[in-house]
């Protein structure tokens, strides 16, 4: 099969093939995905030609890390690229696992979380991601979900911001040590950009690529309702976080019916699209 095309990913050294394995399923958002299906799924992927994975460990609080790892690390370092995301931090879960509330994931890991944007935690998190994927190596870092939709109110974002202010020192530090080979941001809400940001320094802009997930108004969300929001810095206890998400899913299954199809429909998807990769058009992004 011809290798799939490659785009340079913003002003960095590192090019992206048009086409990546999303790893949120395997984190079983909508359904129990066995560890026979995961497997068979991503020896799928990778036989017919997908070499860029992007996960986080949000997906599944953490399983789709362990999951995706559990391929790579079986390959060559050099014939594949890994982004995952930071923001999140993770911690042991004290009760019995099938206590833990893990919503709106259906299965997953029983690991309370956290927001952290600041730099020990930054570096906690790729720490954390590379015992859980098995590797010495990520090429992407990605700042995950610093929006309205997770952290509520300006205040909380500022707060977020004022965090990143030593956490962007952290990109710095692993992109000039040559740890990763690129750093970014996913953000659900368009009208807030991370590069605008007076306190992140001019290289660090240079450097940093925002992504904007989805064409996202906050307040026209019927999960983010006005009763919801609060004016205050309090940190939202892992159960709040859960049931903002769980509702957000709720809602977008509820417009939207086939979000829930099964893994072996988007593998005969993926099939399809790498069959006609040729008329797969520059600055499209495909992800499933």
């Amino acid at each position: 099969m011809n290798k799939l095309h490659l785009r340079q990913l913003g002003q960095t050294n590192l090019n992206l093939p048009i086409l990546s394995f999303g790893g949120a399923p395997l984190g079983e958002l909508f359904d129990r995905v066995s560890e026979t299906q995961s497997r068979e799924t991503l020896a799928s992927a990778w036989s017919v030609g997908i070499r860029y994975y992007d996960t986080a460990p949000w997906y599944g609080h953490g399983l789709s890390e362990h999951r995706i790892g559990g391929l790579l690390r079986q390959q060559d370092q050099d014939e594949f690229i890994c982004s995952t995301k930071v923001g999140r931090i993770y911690s042991r879960f004290q009760g019995r696992a099938k206590d833990f509330n893990g919503a709106p994931w259906t299965g997953g890991l029983p690991s309370p979380l956290k927001f952290d944007y600041t730099y020990d935690e930054i570096l906690r998190s790729y720490e954390d991601s590379l015992l859980r994927f098995g590797l010495n190596r990520i090429d992407v870092l990605v700042i995950h979900d610093l929006d309205r939709i997770y952290h509520r109110t300006e205040k909380h974002i500022q707060q977020r911001f004022l965090e990143l202010e030593s956490g962007c020192k952290a990109f710095d530090e692993l992109k000039r040590t040559e740890e990763i080979r690129a750093f970014g941001a996913g953000i659900n809400d368009k009208s807030i950009e991370v590069t605008d940001s007076a306190d992140i320094d001019r290289h660090t802009k240079t450097n940093l690529i925002q992504i904007h997930h989805a064409e996202v108004d906050p307040s026209s969300k019927q999960f983010l309702k006005k009763d919801q929001y609060v004016d205050t810095l309090n940190e939202p206890s892992h159960q709040e976080l859960c049931d903002l998400e769980q509702q957000m899913f709720l809602d977008a299954i509820e417009k939207d019916r086939d979000l829930s199809e099964p893994m072996e429909a988007a593998i005969n998807s993926l099939k399809i699209v790498l069959a006609a990769e040729e008329s797969i058009q520059t600055g499209q992004a495909i992800y499933f």
